[in-house]
């Protein structure tokens, strides 16, 4: 293997794992179903809330402090708006305006999903995905073409003779 050809599929893994970060991952997430509400939220863990569709108000009460009132925005088709809570030190009740969906202790791909920099993601992995895409295309239709003008792979054509296809 050359080290042109090395690059290039390296450039392909890439774009295929933008195109996972940056496209599925969202979708993923936007498909989770929203939970039901008033949600007890346990203590000593921390909460990811997030929207798919219209703007919510989630009101956090623990019984002990101050209820406090945190905003999600809406978000467009296939993106998430979220928002992350620390760890309270007791139980709490969510109550939110809007279809909302609450995940506790969020992971790396929540944090992901909700952020913009997935648009870049996802565009970069389409752009680098479909150049290699039509780089290998371009070569495997060489490869046929060049042995059509040699007469070879089942050609009826005496060698050396050409034909578009």
């Amino acid at each position: 293997m050359t080290n042109w050809t090395r690059i290039l599929v390296t450039l392909q893994i890439l774009g295929l794992a933008c195109v996972a970060v940056g496209i599925v991952l969202p979708v993923a997430v936007a498909h989770e179903s929203p939970t039901l509400m008033p949600y007890a939220w346990p203590a000593h863990h921390a909460l990811y809330l997030h929207t798919t569709g219209d703007p919510a108000q989630c009101t956090v009460d623990d019984g002990v402090t101050e209820p406090f009132t945190i905003s999600i925005p809406g978000s467009r088709t296939y993106h998430v708006a979220s928002r992350h809570i620390a760890a309270l030190d007791a139980a709490a009740t969510v109550t939110c305006t809007a279809p909302v969906t609450a995940d506790l202790d969020p992971g790396v791909g929540d944090g992901l999903a909700g952020s913009p920099a997935t648009d870049v993601l996802g565009w970069a992995g389409v752009v680098l995905t479909l150049w290699g895409a039509r780089y290998w295309f371009g070569r495997l239709l060489r490869l046929v073409r060049g042995a059509v003008r040699r007469g070879g792979s089942g050609s009826s054509l005496p060698p050396g003779t050409w034909r578009p296809f």
